[in-house]
């Protein structure tokens, strides 16, 4: 079984379809039935055994994104299987409600509009995240509705109350199209993964002191280089603000750092290679900047050195090599 794409779907005919059309390609890929809290539960148990991409929808797929950091993608539906599911809808009595997402509510309208009906004779309900569709459904019985059309939850659960319920089914043709999907997004995976495994070997091995960034300032890498440099347990930095977490060990003069120039970054990597350091200026159209520095003056007088720090911006990999800046001549820092 080749857990690196996973079908988590919340309708039973699609868990149906996806094995069968799986069967067809020749592919392994696991298909399992479960819908919103108990869909995110699976995912978190499947993590070890390397599940790198999660296909799903609806409300289903929602939560999973919320809750799950692993990327998750959509299987859609076609007009066609709205139409047939709104056909069988309108055959039985009582007034009919879609539970879901407004995306597959809008393939309802359509279809029946293109067969004369009025789009207004199913009624649309979105569902909500922090409900169980159970209550969510509740709440449309008490309303008067008689016809449901929602995952297999919400199904099963009017059909015990003696009401009729409806789900969407998936074409294959579609199915396939988003298997080959999800195999293009899991190379694309695989292939940055390998980039960071290579960017983490040189990071840990680099003589170095590195700290990457995010765009909040906060620190969600550092170096054993750095982490000597900060004197500080690793679980202590993470997290912390930069600027907060140098000038608590005493590494930088915060106060003389202009923060406010140039464009933010998503991701920012910082070297430091002598300490410590007082920036004295940045560029604001440049994402290299240099300083001069001495010893503070409350330590034993030593000569001036020369110090640069670099920051760039950069995407996942987030570490890249650059030649290093050319050493400034000595001279006294300036305060």
């Amino acid at each position: 079984m080749d857990y690196r794409i996973t079908f988590i779907i919340p309708n039973i005919p699609v868990v149906e379809s996806v094995k069968s059309a799986l069967e067809k390609i020749g592919l392994d890929y696991p298909v399992y039935l479960r819908s919103t809290g108990e869909a995110v539960e699976l995912a978190r148990e499947l993590i070890p055994r390397g599940v790198k991409l999660i296909v799903s929808h609806g409300l289903t797929l929602e939560n999973i994104r919320k809750e799950l950091a692993i990327p998750a993608i959509d299987l859609p539906f076609s007009g066609l299987d709205a139409l047939a599911t709104a056909r069988a809808a309108l055959q039985l009595p009582g007034r009919i409600v879609h539970l879901g997402t407004q995306s597959l509510h809008h393939y309802i309208q359509r279809s029946l509009t293109l067969i004369g009906e009025n789009p207004q004779r199913i009624d649309f309900y979105q569902l909500k995240l922090g409900r169980t569709v159970e209550e969510q459904a509740q709440d449309m019985i008490d309303a008067g509705y008689n016809v449901f059309i929602g995952g297999y939850s919400m199904v099963a659960y009017v059909k015990q109350a003696g009401k009729y319920g409806l789900e969407f089914d998936a074409d294959e043709l579609i199915i396939e199209a988003t298997v080959q999907n999800a195999q293009t997004l899991l190379n694309t995976i695989l292939q940055r993964e390998q980039r960071n495994e290579l960017d983490r070997a040189i990071l840990q091995a680099s003589s170095d002191a590195i700290i990457a960034i995010d765009q909040d300032r906060r620190i969600f890498n550092i170096n054993p280089t750095a982490i000597q440099t900060f004197q500080r347990p690793e679980e202590e930095l993470l997290g912390r603000v930069l600027e907060d977490a140098m000038q608590e060990c005493g590494i930088i003069n915060v106060e003389n750092v202009d923060w406010k120039t140039g464009s933010p970054s998503d991701s920012t990597v910082v070297i430091l290679r002598e300490l410590p350091v007082t920036p004295s200026s940045r560029c604001p159209r440049s994402a290299i900047w240099s300083c001069r520095c001495g010893r503070p003056s409350s330590t034993r007088a030593s000569p001036p050195r020369s110090i640069s720090a670099t920051s760039w911006v950069s995407a996942p990999p987030f570490f890249r090599s650059r030649p290093r800046p050319r050493p400034m001549p000595p001279t006294t820092a300036p305060f």
